[in-house]
């Protein structure tokens, strides 16, 4: 059975962005209507899609798991950026999460086969680049803030 809690917060996270997108009207060849928020729900559904995808594919073709131990409170920045960015291989050796490095670059590049921005070849790979970084970012935000809320709970 699905994680109904992941697919609910998936969700929300789809629309609130593409919310926030259409606030800025990013991009501006989109519609500041019903159509262009329509369109920005399509690409950011299709962007999480694609990562979701390939993150959960590399990672059990590598064997991946994540690291679930605790964060200290005292240690919670390093320990959060540190958990996202390394886990552990099939044989139990600690590695880059090339899952999650895969899926954010595959899922950025290819997002740009139905965004505006594919018709420059600079404005394409800076969106890509930007769009990369950006979700990065936000994964990193959630961890902190997952391990912070754990770390209340103990």
């Amino acid at each position: 059975m699905p994680n109904l809690a992941f697919i609910g917060f998936t969700v929300g996270s789809i629309l609130a962005g593409a919310a926030g997108a259409h606030a800025v009207q990013t991009p501006k060849a989109w519609s500041h209507d019903w159509n262009g928020y329509g369109a920005r729900v399509a690409d950011r559904a299709a962007f999480v899609t694609v990562q979701l995808t390939v993150r959960g594919g590399v990672g059990r073709l590598y064997g991946w798991r994540e690291d679930s131990a605790a964060c200290t409170r005292a240690r919670l920045l390093r320990c959060s950026v540190h958990r996202t960015f390394t886990g552990f291989d099939r044989r139990g050796v600690r590695r880059a999460n090339v899952p999650l490095l895969v899926g954010v670059a595959v899922s950025s590049a290819s997002s740009i086969a139905w965004r505006p921005e594919r018709h420059n070849p600079q404005t394409a790979i800076e969106f890509a680049g930007t769009r990369a970084l950006a979700t990065l970012g936000v994964v990193v935000a959630e961890r902190i803030v997952v391990d912070w809320l754990d770390s209340r709970r103990r």
